[in-house]
């Protein structure tokens, strides 16, 4: 009450700790505050005077854009003191129920186009090589690697060829468009959400293994890997309850 009265320096002017209860500014008498300096005082004063005292604990009340809270929910609180934005069209693509932390992160920041592709790291050093380290051919960058990339584009077909879709583009602007309505069945497009991301991740880890290490798979083993990781997260999804992992497995494994 005092903060809100006075501002920051109310607790000081009033001579009352900035943590005090009740029970600190309270005698067997009535309230122990210092004498009135200032007008707001006298009338803080004057209505804490009309106050009666009992012996009751103290006890803390939350209000959130000045609604009385039953409890304190940080999530209440960090809606009111967050910066809010418009929706992005591609939000449900990134975050969804079944996403994997790891892939849908990487797919975030490949939609932003913030990751550290050749192209952009040429930008910043023109003395960088630019050809992707996939196909040997092309500048690689975001568009490229999703999937105009020839290696990558196996791995994507390889991946939604196992959900039996047979016409996904190959470009990233149309994948974006096409993934929200690329199958009826709304599991079916949480399933390719799923695959999605892991082709992002999969090609990704792959391009920064070649980069770092040398080494190099094969589209299939990339794709193996990828699906792996899904159907390892619907079984985690299963052990925990989830009737949309059972139904996502099997999307993914068909009788």
């Amino acid at each position: 009450m005092f903060y809100t009265f006075f501002g920051h320096d109310g607790p000081s002017r009033l001579g009352v700790p900035l943590f005090a209860t009740v029970a600190d500014v309270r005698n067997g008498a009535g309230w122990s505050l210092t004498s009135a300096r200032s007008d707001k005082q006298l009338q803080l004063l004057a209505f804490v005077s009309t106050l009666a005292l009992n012996d009751a604990s103290d006890v803390p009340h939350w209000y959130v854009n000045g609604r009385l809270q039953k409890a304190f929910v940080s999530k209440s609180v960090w809606n009111v003191i967050r910066p809010h934005k418009p929706l992005v069209s591609w939000s449900t693509l990134v975050w969804h129920k079944a996403a994997i932390p790891r892939h849908a992160t990487t797919a975030w920041l490949f939609v932003l186009n913030r990751n550290p592709t050749l192209d952009r790291l040429q930008s910043w050093n023109p003395d960088n090589l630019t050809t992707c380290l996939l196909c040997g051919s092309g500048l690689e960058s975001r568009d490229h690697l999703f999937f105009d990339c020839a290696y990558s584009v196996v791995v994507w077909l390889l991946i939604t060829r196992r959900l039996n879709l047979h016409t996904a583009p190959y470009s990233w602007n149309a994948t974006l468009t096409w993934l929200p309505t690329a199958h009826s069945d709304r599991y079916v497009r949480v399933a390719l959400l799923q695959g999605w991301q892991a082709a992002i991740y999969g090609i990704w880890f792959e391009r920064n293994t070649r980069f770092h290490t040398g080494l190099t798979h094969s589209p299939d083993v990339v794709a193996r890997n990828s699906l792996r990781i899904v159907i390892d997260k619907c079984y985690a999804m299963c052990s925990l309850g989830s009737a949309l992992g059972s139904l996502l497995l099997q999307i993914w494994h068909p009788l």
